[in-house]
Protein backbone atom coordinates (compact mmCIF):
# COMPACT_ATOMS: atom_id res chain seq x y z
CA UNK A 1 0.00 0.00 0.00
CA UNK A 2 0.98 3.43 -0.63
CA UNK A 3 0.08 6.83 0.45
CA UNK A 4 0.46 10.22 -1.49
CA UNK A 5 0.36 14.21 -0.93
CA UNK A 6 -0.56 16.11 -3.27
CA UNK A 7 -0.50 20.41 -2.87
CA UNK A 8 -1.00 23.34 -6.18
CA UNK A 9 0.45 26.62 -6.86
CA UNK A 10 -0.59 29.08 -9.28
CA UNK A 11 -4.43 28.77 -9.23
CA UNK A 12 -5.35 32.05 -8.85
CA UNK A 13 -6.51 34.69 -11.52
CA UNK A 14 -3.60 35.95 -13.43
CA UNK A 15 -0.71 33.47 -12.85
CA UNK A 16 1.51 32.37 -15.85
CA UNK A 17 1.47 28.17 -14.92
CA UNK A 18 -0.64 25.94 -12.39
CA UNK A 19 0.81 23.20 -11.03
CA UNK A 20 0.01 20.56 -8.87
CA UNK A 21 2.94 18.35 -7.32
CA UNK A 22 3.29 15.56 -4.41
CA UNK A 23 5.42 12.58 -3.15
CA UNK A 24 4.87 8.84 -2.67
CA UNK A 25 5.81 6.68 0.38
CA UNK A 26 4.24 3.79 2.29
CA UNK A 27 2.85 4.59 5.45
CA UNK A 28 5.54 3.66 7.37
CA UNK A 29 7.67 5.73 5.79
CA UNK A 30 5.29 8.87 6.39
CA UNK A 31 5.15 7.80 9.70
CA UNK A 32 9.08 8.23 10.26
CA UNK A 33 8.66 11.42 8.00
CA UNK A 34 6.49 12.83 10.27
CA UNK A 35 8.08 13.11 13.75
CA UNK A 36 11.41 14.28 11.20
CA UNK A 37 9.38 17.02 9.39
CA UNK A 38 8.06 18.35 13.16
CA UNK A 39 11.40 18.20 14.62
CA UNK A 40 13.61 20.32 12.13
CA UNK A 41 10.19 22.59 12.32
CA UNK A 42 10.90 23.12 16.12
CA UNK A 43 14.70 23.87 15.61
CA UNK A 44 13.68 26.50 13.88
CA UNK A 45 10.60 27.87 15.84
CA UNK A 46 7.97 27.10 13.34
CA UNK A 47 4.81 25.66 13.45
CA UNK A 48 4.18 24.94 9.86
CA UNK A 49 5.51 24.97 6.56
CA UNK A 50 4.37 27.21 3.87
CA UNK A 51 6.97 27.57 0.86
CA UNK A 52 5.29 31.15 0.43
CA UNK A 53 5.74 32.09 3.48
CA UNK A 54 9.22 31.09 3.85
CA UNK A 55 10.25 32.89 0.42
CA UNK A 56 9.15 36.66 1.32
CA UNK A 57 9.42 36.27 4.73
CA UNK A 58 5.53 36.43 6.05
CA UNK A 59 4.30 35.52 9.47
CA UNK A 60 6.82 33.32 11.75
CA UNK A 61 9.34 33.52 8.51
CA UNK A 62 10.29 36.84 9.16
CA UNK A 63 13.29 35.62 11.70
CA UNK A 64 15.22 34.61 8.21
CA UNK A 65 14.57 38.22 6.63
CA UNK A 66 18.25 39.09 7.97
CA UNK A 67 19.32 35.84 8.21
CA UNK A 68 19.53 34.13 5.00
CA UNK A 69 22.24 31.37 5.60
CA UNK A 70 19.65 30.23 8.66
CA UNK A 71 17.05 29.41 6.15
CA UNK A 72 18.82 27.84 3.59
CA UNK A 73 20.18 25.57 6.35
CA UNK A 74 15.76 25.29 7.37
CA UNK A 75 15.31 24.00 3.56
CA UNK A 76 18.40 21.51 3.10
CA UNK A 77 17.14 20.14 6.28
CA UNK A 78 13.55 19.69 5.07
CA UNK A 79 14.57 18.68 1.52
CA UNK A 80 16.84 15.95 3.34
CA UNK A 81 13.76 14.53 5.51
CA UNK A 82 11.89 14.57 1.94
CA UNK A 83 15.15 12.76 0.59
CA UNK A 84 15.06 9.72 3.09
CA UNK A 85 11.23 9.03 3.26
CA UNK A 86 9.83 9.51 -0.34
CA UNK A 87 9.84 7.05 -2.85
CA UNK A 88 8.67 9.08 -5.64
CA UNK A 89 7.83 12.84 -6.79
CA UNK A 90 6.15 13.83 -9.59
CA UNK A 91 4.62 17.46 -10.77
CA UNK A 92 2.25 18.42 -13.80
CA UNK A 93 2.28 22.01 -15.01
CA UNK A 94 -0.06 24.10 -17.38
CA UNK A 95 0.42 26.74 -19.16
CA UNK A 96 -2.34 28.66 -18.69
CA UNK A 97 -2.50 30.71 -22.04
CA UNK A 98 -2.02 27.65 -23.96
CA UNK A 99 -5.06 25.55 -22.19
CA UNK A 100 -7.48 29.00 -22.44
CA UNK A 101 -6.36 28.92 -26.19
CA UNK A 102 -7.34 24.64 -26.43
CA UNK A 103 -10.65 25.68 -24.46
CA UNK A 104 -11.65 28.42 -26.25
CA UNK A 105 -12.67 25.66 -28.95
CA UNK A 106 -13.01 24.92 -32.49
CA UNK A 107 -12.59 22.75 -35.30
CA UNK A 108 -9.95 19.98 -35.15
CA UNK A 109 -9.37 18.06 -37.81
CA UNK A 110 -7.46 13.92 -36.94
CA UNK A 111 -5.84 11.57 -39.28
CA UNK A 112 -5.58 8.06 -38.89
CA UNK A 113 -2.68 5.80 -40.30
CA UNK A 114 -3.86 2.52 -40.95
CA UNK A 115 -1.84 -0.59 -42.96
CA UNK A 116 -3.76 0.14 -46.31
CA UNK A 117 -5.11 3.50 -45.62
CA UNK A 118 -5.66 6.59 -43.86
CA UNK A 119 -8.73 8.39 -42.90
CA UNK A 120 -9.39 11.82 -41.77
CA UNK A 121 -12.20 13.54 -40.36
CA UNK A 122 -12.69 17.01 -38.56
CA UNK A 123 -14.52 17.30 -35.13
CA UNK A 124 -15.42 20.40 -33.35
CA UNK A 125 -14.17 20.67 -30.29
CA UNK A 126 -16.47 22.50 -27.48
CA UNK A 127 -15.10 25.14 -24.75
CA UNK A 128 -13.77 23.78 -21.81
CA UNK A 129 -13.08 20.34 -23.21
CA UNK A 130 -9.74 20.23 -21.52
CA UNK A 131 -11.39 21.76 -18.45
CA UNK A 132 -9.77 23.84 -15.03
CA UNK A 133 -5.91 23.89 -15.36
CA UNK A 134 -5.80 22.43 -11.92
CA UNK A 135 -8.04 19.59 -12.68
CA UNK A 136 -5.99 18.95 -15.57
CA UNK A 137 -2.55 18.49 -13.51
CA UNK A 138 -3.67 17.06 -10.77
CA UNK A 139 -4.93 14.31 -12.92
CA UNK A 140 -1.53 14.57 -14.51
CA UNK A 141 -0.23 14.06 -11.31
CA UNK A 142 -2.68 10.25 -10.87
CA UNK A 143 -1.23 9.32 -14.11
CA UNK A 144 2.67 10.24 -13.57
CA UNK A 145 1.98 8.30 -10.21
CA UNK A 146 0.12 5.43 -11.95
CA UNK A 147 3.09 5.16 -14.59
CA UNK A 148 5.76 4.70 -11.73
CA UNK A 149 3.59 2.58 -9.67
CA UNK A 150 4.10 0.27 -12.78
CA UNK A 151 7.58 0.96 -13.62
CA UNK A 152 8.53 -0.21 -10.15
CA UNK A 153 6.42 -3.33 -9.97
CA UNK A 154 4.66 -1.15 -6.56
CA UNK A 155 1.55 -2.55 -5.68
CA UNK A 156 -1.56 -1.07 -5.52
CA UNK A 157 -3.87 1.11 -3.60
CA UNK A 158 -2.15 4.38 -3.80
CA UNK A 159 -4.32 6.67 -1.70
CA UNK A 160 -3.82 10.31 -2.31
CA UNK A 161 -4.64 13.25 -0.34
CA UNK A 162 -4.45 16.50 -2.23
CA UNK A 163 -4.41 19.72 -0.02
CA UNK A 164 -7.77 21.53 0.97
CA UNK A 165 -9.29 24.61 0.02
CA UNK A 166 -8.86 25.01 -3.83
CA UNK A 167 -11.83 26.40 -5.56
CA UNK A 168 -11.46 23.91 -8.18
CA UNK A 169 -11.39 20.44 -5.78
CA UNK A 170 -15.09 20.17 -6.03
CA UNK A 171 -14.96 20.74 -9.53
CA UNK A 172 -11.75 17.75 -9.85
CA UNK A 173 -13.54 15.66 -7.49
CA UNK A 174 -16.94 15.39 -9.76
CA UNK A 175 -14.99 14.83 -12.55
CA UNK A 176 -13.12 11.61 -11.46
CA UNK A 177 -16.27 10.37 -10.49
CA UNK A 178 -17.95 10.50 -13.54
CA UNK A 179 -15.42 10.07 -16.21
CA UNK A 180 -12.77 8.66 -14.46
CA UNK A 181 -13.86 6.07 -12.11
CA UNK A 182 -16.86 4.73 -14.91
CA UNK A 183 -13.77 3.99 -17.32
CA UNK A 184 -11.48 1.90 -14.80
CA UNK A 185 -8.73 5.22 -14.25
CA UNK A 186 -8.99 4.69 -10.93
CA UNK A 187 -8.33 0.84 -10.59
CA UNK A 188 -5.17 1.14 -9.03
CA UNK A 189 -6.35 4.24 -6.21
CA UNK A 190 -7.53 3.64 -3.27
CA UNK A 191 -9.15 6.62 -1.45
CA UNK A 192 -8.85 9.98 -2.89
CA UNK A 193 -9.26 12.68 -0.27
CA UNK A 194 -8.50 16.66 0.96
CA UNK A 195 -6.59 17.72 4.18
CA UNK A 196 -5.09 20.46 5.92
CA UNK A 197 -1.79 21.13 5.84
CA UNK A 198 -1.33 21.22 9.81
CA UNK A 199 -3.32 17.36 9.85
CA UNK A 200 -1.67 15.78 7.48
CA UNK A 201 2.28 17.25 7.04
CA UNK A 202 2.92 15.08 4.02
CA UNK A 203 0.88 18.37 2.39
CA UNK A 204 3.78 20.58 3.45
CA UNK A 205 6.74 18.57 1.43
CA UNK A 206 4.04 19.03 -1.47
CA UNK A 207 3.62 22.37 -0.73
CA UNK A 208 7.57 23.00 -0.90
CA UNK A 209 7.90 20.64 -4.20
CA UNK A 210 4.49 22.58 -6.13
CA UNK A 211 6.20 26.16 -5.41
CA UNK A 212 8.94 25.74 -6.15
CA UNK A 213 8.49 23.85 -9.39
CA UNK A 214 5.39 26.44 -10.13
CA UNK A 215 8.11 29.63 -10.07
CA UNK A 216 10.85 27.87 -12.34
CA UNK A 217 8.38 27.19 -15.05
CA UNK A 218 6.37 30.58 -14.49
CA UNK A 219 10.36 32.27 -14.26
CA UNK A 220 11.74 30.14 -17.56
CA UNK A 221 7.87 31.18 -19.78
CA UNK A 222 8.72 35.11 -18.41
CA UNK A 223 12.21 34.95 -19.73
CA UNK A 224 11.53 33.00 -22.98
CA UNK A 225 14.16 30.51 -22.12
CA UNK A 226 15.71 27.74 -19.50
CA UNK A 227 16.82 29.71 -16.23
CA UNK A 228 19.06 28.21 -13.62
CA UNK A 229 16.66 26.22 -11.01
CA UNK A 230 16.80 27.89 -7.14
CA UNK A 231 18.89 25.59 -4.74
CA UNK A 232 15.79 24.60 -3.41
CA UNK A 233 14.53 22.95 -6.57
CA UNK A 234 17.82 21.77 -6.97
CA UNK A 235 17.67 19.65 -3.69
CA UNK A 236 14.64 18.07 -4.32
CA UNK A 237 15.66 15.89 -7.55
CA UNK A 238 17.94 14.04 -6.06
CA UNK A 239 14.20 12.22 -5.12
CA UNK A 240 13.63 9.65 -7.72
CA UNK A 241 10.79 11.99 -9.86
CA UNK A 242 8.87 12.85 -13.11
CA UNK A 243 8.25 16.63 -13.83
CA UNK A 244 6.22 17.17 -16.95
CA UNK A 245 5.46 20.53 -18.18
CA UNK A 246 1.94 20.63 -20.66
CA UNK A 247 2.60 23.42 -23.42
CA UNK A 248 0.13 24.04 -26.67
CA UNK A 249 1.95 20.78 -28.06
CA UNK A 250 1.08 18.36 -25.07
CA UNK A 251 -1.81 20.04 -24.47
CA UNK A 252 -3.10 19.27 -28.67
CA UNK A 253 -1.58 15.50 -28.07
CA UNK A 254 -3.66 15.46 -24.66
CA UNK A 255 -6.86 16.57 -26.86
CA UNK A 256 -6.44 14.32 -29.81
CA UNK A 257 -6.27 11.37 -28.02
CA UNK A 258 -9.23 12.61 -26.19
CA UNK A 259 -11.19 13.04 -29.50
CA UNK A 260 -9.88 9.56 -31.20
CA UNK A 261 -11.47 8.05 -27.74
CA UNK A 262 -14.78 9.58 -28.63
CA UNK A 263 -14.79 8.43 -31.98
CA UNK A 264 -14.47 4.71 -30.62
Amino acid sequence: MLTGYFDESGTHDGATVTTVAGFISTPERWDVFDVAWRDVLARFNLTVFHMNECAHFIGEYAQFKKDEHRRKLLLASLAEVIHRACLYGCVASIIRKDLDAINAGGRMSIELTFDSHVESSEHVVGKNRLRSAYSLAAKGCLALSEAWMNANNQAPPLDMTFESGCEFSKQFTKELETEEGPVGALDQFGAISFGAKRRFVGLQAADFLAYEQCKYFTDCIKNSKAVKPRIPLLMLKSIPHEWKLFDLYALGDLLITLATNDLG
